[in-house]
């Protein structure tokens, strides 16, 4: 396959700042729903479980808004 039949990319925009979103490097944990490694304390407790941001409905990116 080529590589643009493997990959897709498109430009977003950072709700919090980059400095938020590094928060504590080291930290590591999986989300419970998903799977996906959590890096940097990125997490959220949902009732006794651990969940990425993304399962929690709170991403820390979102497309760019095209002009």
């Amino acid at each position: 396959m080529q590589d643009n039949e493997l990959f897709s990319y498109e430009e977003v925009l950072l709700d919090p700042p980059l400095r938020a979103i590094i928060s504590r490097p080291g930290l590591r944990s999986k989300c419970q729903r998903c799977g996906e490694e959590i890096i940097n304390a990125r997490q959220v407790t949902e009732g006794n479980g651990i969940i990425c941001m993304t399962c929690a409905g709170a991403g820390y990116y979102r497309p760019e808004a095209l002009p």
